[in-house]
């Protein structure tokens, strides 16, 4: 687990510093070599969404299901970007507040010879407070001129998000045989199953990497007043996964280690108000989803060591982001 966490951290690291030296040599270059012009927009936002955490059985049947709330985050952050002619980078970096963000819903599902379609047979509410959450975005553009009014820009951008979550305070229903008072399995609300008022509660770690391309559309038609509406497509994205379930002592991991080809989309739309010629206020809406990808889950629940199991993990999410903030241009 050391070595692993050294791995993902070191990861971490390279992928921040990556960015950072990728923008700041687009900065340099920009008013060394070219006349440009630099704006920096610093905002709130707020998140709405969930994060999907799965486990199949070694059949492919669904067996495990945590739902973890986004409802909502508050992230405060700030998005420089230099104009270089026809030509955009940009860097948006956003920290979330620790936060009470909803709940974390758990759920388990029991098969066998009267039920091959399975029933679920066990559920909790736990209350899911975010402990950390830094999301960042490196976005290239060209723009095109259509019109006077209207420009058209092909993006290209590298998005990294880290976020920690800690579910705790909940409590369920098992019905497991190994709880129910019949010693069979059976489902989660029946009167055999067994009431816990109080669980000790999960954590969950992920990193995602996203790599993103797509095109935007910008109007300006009303005077003082432009949008734009953009989609997006990431042909290769990563995530990374680590839930650790508490026990009364210690607990166990789950990790998986998952790669999504063209499963992940964004669409965004941006309102800009100009009150001068270098102040301008901006409203934004992202909604981001990810659909349901899977691998081989690893965890230590059974051994010393966290290891490879026959199951397989998956995960999807979606997030609906509102942003709001000035603009100066430079």
């Amino acid at each position: 687990m050391e070595s692993d966490k050294q791995v993902k951290m070191s990861g971490e690291s390279y992928i921040r510093k990556l960015f950072a030296l990728l923008f700041l040599c687009l900065l340099c270059g920009g008013f060394i070599f070219a006349k440009a012009t630099f704006s920096i927009f610093p905002y709130i936002k707020t998140t709405f969404g969930k994060q999907g955490e799965y486990l199949f059985g070694t059949n492919g049947e669904k067996v495990s299901y945590l739902e973890w709330e986004e409802k909502p985050i508050f992230s405060l952050g700030i998005k420089p970007e230099i104009k270089i002619k026809n030509f955009a980078a940009s860097l948006s970096v956003d920290f979330a507040l620790p936060w009470r963000c909803g709940f974390m819903f758990d759920s388990d599902w029991s098969y066998n010879e009267n039920n091959p379609q399975g029933f679920k047979s066990m559920f909790s509410e736990n209350e899911n407070t975010c402990k950390n959450k830094i999301n960042t975005l490196l976005d290239f553009s060209y723009d095109f001129k259509l019109s006077e009014k209207i420009l058209f820009a092909p993006k290209l951008g590298f998005e990294y998000e880290y976020l920690k979550f800690e579910a705790k305070n909940g409590h369920g229903w098992y019905g497991m045989a190994n709880f129910s008072k019949t010693k069979t399995d059976v489902p989660y609300n029946d009167e055999n199953a067994k009431y816990f008022a109080k669980l000790y509660g999960i954590d969950l770690e992920r990193q995602f990497f996203f790599g993103w391309i797509g095109a935007s559309l910008s109007l300006n038609f009303i005077k003082n007043l432009s949008t734009s509406v953009s989609f997006s497509l990431s042909p290769f994205s990563y995530t990374y996964t680590n839930d650790f379930h508490h026990y009364k002592v210690g607990g166990y991991n789950t990790n998986s280690y998952i790669y999504h080809y063209f499963t992940r989309f964004r669409a965004e739309a941006e309102l800009s108000y100009l009150f001068s010629k270098k102040i301008s206020l901006n409203f934004g809406v992202t909604f981001t989803t990810g659909l349901l990808d899977k691998d081989f889950a690893y965890y230590d629940k059974y051994t010393q060591k966290v290891t490879k199991s026959e199951q397989k993990a998956g995960t999807d999410f979606s997030r609906l982001d509102l942003k709001f903030g000035c603009r100066f241009l430079f």
